[in-house]
């Protein structure tokens, strides 16, 4: 193998790396989120606390069954790899950022 083919290898392993690490922490983000959401909105009714590890696979199991496509307006234009970046990975940590402070706004009315 030369220098150019390792380089390639190198660099497609590190990608892989890093949108599983991304993938982790935004999914222990959303979980962080819903736990919040869980204990102030369904706690107060009597549904049981909710921790960490389940919140979850809950998360999974909704981002799963609710999955909604960002790139559809990148297709239709030409954009900057940076951009691309930014509507990857910027929409699943604003998201679930903007319904903890809805939340926890609501919240403070119950």
């Amino acid at each position: 193998m030369d220098d150019n083919a390792i380089t390639v290898i190198f660099k497609a392993v590190g990608i892989i790396f890093s949108v599983l690490a991304a993938s982790a922490i935004l999914m222990v983000w959303g979980a962080f989120v819903l736990v919040y959401l869980w204990g102030w909105f369904l706690v107060p009714y009597g549904a049981p606390v909710l921790t960490l590890w389940p919140a979850m696979g809950i998360w999974i199991v909704a981002s799963y069954l609710t999955h909604q496509s960002t790139d559809v307006d990148l297709a239709r234009r030409e954009v900057s790899q940076w951009e691309r970046w930014v509507s990857i990975l910027g929409y699943p940590m604003l998201r679930p950022a903007l319904m903890l402070l809805m939340g926890w706004c609501v919240s403070r009315f119950l």
